[in-house]
């Protein structure tokens, strides 16, 4: 009996242990191995070294480098590729020599194009992607037998262009496009035109129609009335400058343009301004009006050294016509125009204020030849404008107010 209860409290004993150490056993057969960590010197390879690993043997159907955060064109001259997927890069130049054979197929959105666009031929091109760029100036796409084009979301106008017929054109959300474009409509099965400023009926018209030019007007007015409403608020400045940006882009003229390149400068940004006024020399020449804004640009923006420089070849040369236009008195009004802007050059070149006998000596004229009631009231009201002011004060002054500014500057 003794020997009974004995081997029956071992048995006991033993279930216990096997009941503690089972579960302990199973655990670390069952729990999952330590994974060995990845080699340190392992590299992820984007999508175009992937592609660059596989020979160019057979034609590709479709070619992913989309996100691959590619700044430029990849040299795929080499691969045959029917579709080509390239969104979402940094892409902003098309190189056509870099161009797979074949290629029907290409996208190109999500990505830095700027200003225009041209698509040189590519015989085979069927469908092309633009949208999601920043496109402002023309999209040109010449000498290929396109049939569907994407542009929205981009900030064009009129100025796109294709050959033939196009079977599917979406130009959606851009705000420049309103009546007028450069390509026929009928010549366009499905037209997409979602969110342009307004929904009415497009035309062919290579000049614009009245409805852009009447927009620009009215955004160059809402510029002109913020600038001189809040000469001195830059966040205003800027504003006024964007809305002539959108006006010059519908109905471009000089007058807008020379008003931009002034309020830019009101707002601080003096180095685009000069930028702004040396365009239009380039355009239309180095006359002295564009000469003396010019300087006076530069003077606000510190440099004015180089402005002095200016205001000294500009008075030079306003005396020289000055005095031979003296000899033709019937054309008094070119006479008095050309003399409000030499008086302002001398103030501008002296910081002074002239009397109407210092101006006829700075002309090397007798006085007399300026002693009339017009000339002394047109020297001393120039004159009268400019004192008791800043020299930065009156210099903006010239620039923005046509009280005092000259006559290629008014209004």
């Amino acid at each position: 009996m003794e020997e009974f209860r004995n081997n029956t409290t071992n048995m006991m004993k033993g279930n216990i242990v096997f009941l503690v150490i089972a579960p302990l056993l199973l655990l670390s057969c069952t729990s999952p191995q330590k994974q060995e960590p990845a080699p340190a010197n392992t590299i992820r390879l984007t999508k175009l070294e992937c592609l660059r690993q596989e020979p160019p043997i057979h034609i590709i159907e479709h070619c992913d480098l989309s996100g691959d955060s590619l700044t430029e064109f990849p040299d795929l001259s080499m691969y045959a590729i029917r579709s080509l997927d390239l969104s979402h890069n940094l892409l902003s130049e098309l190189k056509k020599e870099c161009l797979p054979l074949g290629l029907e197929k290409l996208d190109l959105s999500h990505n830095r194009f700027e200003g225009e666009f041209h698509l040189p031929p590519v015989p085979t091109l069927r469908e092309l992607d633009l949208s999601y760029n920043k496109l402002h100036e023309a999209v040109t796409v010449q000498g290929v037998s396109l049939r569907k084009l994407n542009v929205s979301h981009n900030r064009l106008g009129r100025n796109i262009q294709f050959d033939g017929f196009m079977a599917y054109l979406d130009i959606s959300y851009n705000p420049y496009i309103y009546d007028a474009v450069m390509f026929e409509p009928d010549a366009v099965d499905t037209l997409i035109r979602e969110g342009l400023p307004l929904q009415l009926p497009l035309s062919f018209n290579i000049f614009g129609s009245s409805t852009e030019s009447k927009v620009s007007d009215r955004k160059y007015k809402q510029a002109m009335r913020l600038a001189k409403r809040f000469p001195h608020n830059r966040d205003t400045l800027l504003k006024a400058a964007e809305l002539l940006d959108e006006a010059i882009f519908l109905r471009g003229s000089r007058k807008k343009r020379q008003y931009r390149a002034y309020i830019l400068s009101a707002a601080g940004e003096h180095k685009e301004a000069v930028r702004c006024i040396s365009q239009l020399e380039d355009e239309w020449g180095q006359g002295n009006s564009y000469q003396r804004a010019k300087a006076m640009l530069l003077e606000l923006g510190g440099r004015k050294k180089e402005a002095d420089s200016i205001y000294a070849k500009v008075a030079l040369d306003e005396k020289a016509t000055i005095k031979k236009y003296r000899l033709q008195p019937e054309d008094n009004i070119a006479w008095d125009s050309m003399l409000k802007g030499y008086i302002g050059t001398l103030y501008l070149r002296d910081n002074r204020i002239y009397t109407y006998e210092d101006v006829a000596n700075a002309l090397d004229l007798p006085w007399k030849s300026l002693d009339s009631l017009d000339k002394q009231n047109l020297i001393r009201d120039l004159m009268r404008s400019m004192a008791g002011k800043s020299r930065k004060e009156t210099l903006r002054l010239f620039l923005m107010d046509k009280k005092i500014s000259w006559n290629y500057m008014e209004m």
